[in-house]
């Protein structure tokens, strides 16, 4: 279940260059949070939201609400496993409609999703962590 709120930006008035998707579905709190609307108040700011269409896919906006941002609510996406059918194929039929330029996952993963270029920031830097093992000799 998807909820659209473009109420502030006219579709078929602009003649955009392309659509931005910036996809947060699970982020509710914390750091994520920051940096989600970091990135959000720094696009709705920037010229960038003057030349492409920007998209926010997001749990709820309450926290996260920005002018000449379209935003797709999914308000289930806060169980997880809607939330894995979201990024895994649900989203994959979502971005055949959008033809997205860009798909910016601010969620740790990468959708199955159709777009000129996919990027994924990752906030948990465990993956690149250089794990340093004991040596044999100091365990005997």
């Amino acid at each position: 279940m998807c909820i659209r709120d473009s109420a502030l930006v006219e579709d078929n008035i602009k003649n955009y260059k392309g659509t931005i998707v910036i996809s947060a579905l699970n982020i509710r709190a914390g750091g994520p949070l920051s940096i989600l609307k970091e990135c959000l108040h720094g696009i709705s700011k920037s010229t960038l939201i003057n030349e492409y269409k920007v998209i926010a896919l997001v749990n709820s906006k309450e926290n996260c609400y920005y002018n000449n941002i379209t935003y797709y609510v999914f308000p289930k996406a806060v169980n997880r496993l809607y939330y894995y059918y979201l990024e895994y194929f649900g989203l994959k039929r979502f971005s055949q409609n959008i033809d997205a330029l860009l798909w910016l996952s601010l969620s740790d993963k990468t959708p199955t999703v159709r777009a000129d270029k996919r990027a994924v920031y990752i906030h948990n830097p465990t993956p690149f962590f250089k794990i340093k093992l004991p040596s044999i000799n100091s365990l005997i």
